[in-house]
């Protein structure tokens, strides 16, 4: 056992101490400076730090007798890579995890150290016990595993993962999973106690944690779009359909004030538990090995902890719903309110979606269970699935955000409107050639309107706007501009493939190629495999000069062959304002046997032709702009919640 590991042992134990300190705590006016707790949380912070970083150090400096150096690492990795590398595995992504939380808990402790009460009690015990279940799920992948040698280099880093989105997306994303948990914590503690405070906190975690879930997903979706054979920036990949999930639910926590007529209803605290368990549901669809997705690891141990974790939280959830006696839902008893229809419908709606995924996702894995094979559902069924209650989402919020006081009237006009439109736009087959992805560019398109007249509307009648409801505009405007490109993206894209041969321009989809030179590169690199020292990888690097728009580029196609990692291809982006030109050499006997030729260190043959694939996806633009407008909407109405928890702090006093 090394001492890394012992420490991660010492510092579970340390938290079952803390939370035994807790729950022995009977004077609500002690403080921190009489209380075990705080020092023993803290001792916990150093050493699962200590551990973090004795890991990380281990890739920094190239320690091969640890398995997962020896397979994520070599001695030619630059620095920023060995440090994405750390938590390219199991066992450093956990360990990652593990710290976030550690993190965020120990703010929430300093924040405000002299005052305890109930719910900062059982806020400290649920977070512990979390972190506990965290802790173990890291111990049992082993992340510290050694060998009885040390080998003379490692494996290296996928390239694939040799990328700046490696050091973002991973973080960003436990990050989100910790703020989730964190809040269910929060939510759970104050179920059944009197404090207005304790609401502020909870919602503002919930949209940090909304925040930092849309980022991560989208950056995740950037680095698929930019990396050949992934997909694109969305191919419902079991992994990149199980994170949406948390984020789906979330997104149905903000429309929930529309279900919670009073506050004897649970229906927050219900969906914050579901958005936790689908975080958790998310962690073992990227763990279990059962799913076959390129984003997943192979299968492990640390599903128990994970289930346990999942069960705990529904027993303290039921525990409270049993002894409150509170209902989950109660719809407003204005049943004629319009808002509240709608804003009912908002959440079912995003709820189906969720039923859509979860069935996608839930059928493969129990006949994997079953029959021992995997089965895979394909895009064409979420595609076909989702559109329909999202449509029902984009009316909902349209009809919620009417100019002047939404009615039962005025929506029916707009929804009958709509209706015709769009129909109109399916049958006519305006703007492209898919009915079903015209009926929502047009539903979509009068959303947009009636939103951005609403807000007009607004300003110019009162002169100013309240911070929350420009966020929250801002935030349905930025939905529908996603759903746009998506839509407007996924069906315009026309693709095709050629052979261009050297210093001849061909034209293809309104696109000049030209092929000006080309470079063999290699052997590269060092690997220790299969008891030898062997070259990493050959590359090839083909000059193409393109011309679009009148405009013209010039940059090289890539082509590597890796000793480990095998064949690989990276593209070129030419990006416009209206469209992206996708740009990459595709696979030919010719090039492969030039790659594996100058991996072995031999000259390579001459090279005739290349195939080239090329592909326009026209509008995608309009996809990054909404994610830039959602995370501004969610950052002004963040701001606009701690204004709010400023001002109930300076009323108290």
């Amino acid at each position: 056992m090394t001492l890394e590991y012992l420490l991660l042992f010492i510092a579970m134990f340390l938290l079952l101490l803390d939370i035994y300190s807790l729950s022995k705590i009977k004077s609500l006016k002690k403080s921190y400076s009489n209380n075990s707790s705080f020092y023993l949380f803290s001792i916990f912070a150093i050493l699962t730090s200590i551990s973090f970083i004795s890991y990380l150090h281990s890739f920094l400096t190239d320690n091969f007798i640890l398995k997962d150096v020896y397979a994520y690492c070599s001695t030619y990795l630059a620095v920023e890579f060995k440090i994405y590398a750390s938590w390219a595995s199991l066992g450093g992504s956990l360990l990652l995890w593990t710290m976030i939380l550690t993190l965020i808990i120990l703010i929430y402790r300093f924040s405000n150290p002299f005052i305890i009460d109930r719910f900062k009690i059982r806020s400290y015990i649920l977070l512990n016990i979390s972190l506990v279940f965290l802790s173990l799920a890291t111990i049992l992948s082993n992340p510290f595993s050694s060998y009885s040698f040390k080998p003379i280099d490692g494996l290296g880093l996928n390239p694939l993962l040799q990328s700046p989105w490696m050091g973002i997306h991973p973080p960003i994303i436990f990050l989100g999973y910790s703020l989730t948990i964190f809040c269910l914590a929060l939510s759970l503690a104050r179920i059944d106690l009197a404090n207005n405070s304790a609401v502020n906190i909870v919602n503002y975690s919930a949209k940090l944690a909304w925040l930092f879930l849309s980022i991560g997903i989208a950056l995740g979706g950037i680095w698929a779009y930019e990396e050949l054979g992934w997909g694109g920036y969305w191919s419902w990949d079991p992994v990149e359909t199980a994170s949406l999930l948390p984020w789906l639910a979330l997104t149905a926590y903000f429309h929930s004030s529309f279900l919670r007529n009073s506050k004897k209803t649970i229906i927050k605290e219900l969906i914050i538990l579901i958005a936790a368990l689908l975080v958790i549901f998310s962690t073992l669809i990227t763990r279990s090995g059962l799913l076959e997705s390129i984003h997943a690891f192979g299968a492990s141990t640390t599903t128990y902890p994970f289930i346990a974790m999942a069960v705990f939280f529904i027993f303290v959830f039921s525990y409270f719903k049993i002894k409150t006696g509170k209902i989950i839902f109660s719809i407003r008893k204005k049943s004629t309110d319009a808002m509240s229809i709608f804003g009912t419908l908002s959440v079912a709606s995003i709820f189906y979606i969720v039923a859509v995924c979860l069935i996608g996702l839930l059928i493969p894995l129990f006949h994997s269970v079953a029959f021992g094979e995997a089965i895979i559902i394909d895009k064409y069924y979420y595609n076909t699935m989702c559109l329909p209650p999202t449509i029902i989402f984009v009316i909902a919020i349209m009809c919620c955000n009417i100019a002047g006081k939404p009615n039962f009237r005025k929506c029916a006009v707009v929804i009958l409107s709509t209706m015709i439109v769009s129909i109109l736009t399916a049958i006519l087959r305006i703007p492209t050639d898919s009915p079903m992805a015209n009926f929502g560019i047009s539903t979509l398109l009068i959303a947009l309107l009636i939103i951005a007249y609403s807000y007009s509307f607004n300003y110019i009648k009162k002169r100013r706007l309240i911070p929350f409801y420009w966020g929250r505009r801002a935030i349905h405007i930025a939905i529908i501009i996603i759903l746009l490109g998506v839509l407007l993206s996924s069906t315009l894209e026309t693709k095709d493939r050629i052979m261009v041969g050297t210093d001849r321009e061909v034209s293809v989809l309104g696109t000049e190629l030209r092929i000006s030179d080309y470079r063999f590169e290699g052997p590269t690199g060092r690997i220790f495999a299969r008891g030898n020292i062997l070259p990493e990888h050959s590359s090839l690097y083909v000059n193409v000069i393109t011309s679009i728009d009148n405009t013209s580029f010039s940059n090289d196609l890539y082509a590597g062959l890796y000793t480990v990692h095998g064949f690989v291809l990276k593209p070129y982006i030419s990006r416009t304002l209206t469209k992206d030109v996708y740009i990459a050499l595709d696979y030919s006997d010719s090039i492969y046997q030039g790659l594996l030729l100058s991996l072995t260190g031999n000259v390579p043959g001459e090279i005739s032709e290349f195939p080239i694939s090329i592909k326009i996806v026209p509008y995608v633009n309009l996809l990054w702009f909404g994610i830039a407008l959602l995370s501004a909407g969610i950052v002004v109405s963040i701001i606009n919640d701690i204004y709010v928890i400023k001002k109930t702090r300076h009323a108290r006093k």
